[in-house]
């Protein structure tokens, strides 16, 4: 049985072989609690292994022990650079946070016009959207070491010369930095290009960087999901994003024959 919940505000999936009922309230807070369907002897264990919380209850129904629920604390680095296009950035963002995704949010100072172009709003509207965000200056942040953990990085947009700096190793600021710590960490890296046309430059630095495991993903629409207006456009390139980074959603409508 493979049923879904929350715990602390964040989606859990539950695996378990006996029937009971998941609808319950759960702290992970507490080493011991009972609630909901448990009976009086189960207990609940709570441990964190990185990134992924580890909920163990024993004593169900039939008494066996051993089943869990892995709560998927996901954290996540958002890049927002000055390439047209950061609609893209902030309908992520958006969408992460209906997730419940743990956001950790990155500015660069040419996007902050940007954002006030095409969006029609301030880099501090914008930040809003996340819990944890970081000036693009600020080298001695968390994110610019490898120790600590996060699940990956997306930049969206990427301006060309992001990409260049990340193919390149020019860690000058808190983007370059932190991606930096992703391809050395072997961690997931996710670059959003917005430019067109391509010269040899950008494509050599797109090689580059995909030779070495990073996702290059243009902000390209397909329009077999017969858009009919202009956020079905950004849905479909946010969904592509969600999909490198493992996440269900239902962004855009699927290709089927």
């Amino acid at each position: 049985m493979i049923s879904s919940s929350f715990v602390n505000g964040k989606m859990i999936k539950i695996k378990t072989a006996t029937n009971f009922d998941t609808s319950a309230t759960y702290n992970p807070n507490n080493e011991t609690e009972k609630r909901g369907s448990l009976r009086e002897r189960s207990k609940i264990y709570y441990s964190r292994r990185g990134n992924i919380s580890i909920i163990e209850l024993q004593g169900l129904f039939d008494g066996s022990s051993g089943t869990k629920i892995v709560a998927m604390s996901l954290r996540l680095i958002v890049a927002i650079t000055g390439a047209s296009g950061v609609i893209y950035g902030k309908r992520l963002l958006e969408v992460l946070v209906e997730s419940k995704v743990e956001i950790y949010l990155i500015v660069s100072k040419a996007a902050e016009s940007v954002i006030r172009h095409e969006l029609g709003t301030t880099k501090k509207q914008l930040e809003k959207l996340a819990k944890h965000v970081y000036d693009v200056n600020d080298l001695s942040a968390s994110l610019a070491s490898g120790s600590f953990k996060t699940e990956g990085m997306i930049v969206i947009p990427c301006s060309m010369k992001t990409l260049a700096g990340i193919a390149h190793g020019y860690s000058d600021n808190l983007i370059l930095r932190a991606a930096d710590v992703a391809l050395k960490e072997k961690r997931k890296l996710i670059l959003v290009p917005r430019e067109t046309p391509l010269s040899v430059v950008h494509l050599r630095n797109m090689l580059n960087l995909a030779s070495q495991g990073v996702h290059i993903l243009p902000a390209m629409p397909a329009f077999y999901h017969k858009p009919e207006k202009m956020e079905d456009l950004i849905d479909f390139v946010v969904g592509k994003a969600l999909d490198l980074l493992g996440m269900e959603h239902e962004l855009f409508k699927r290709w089927s024959s």
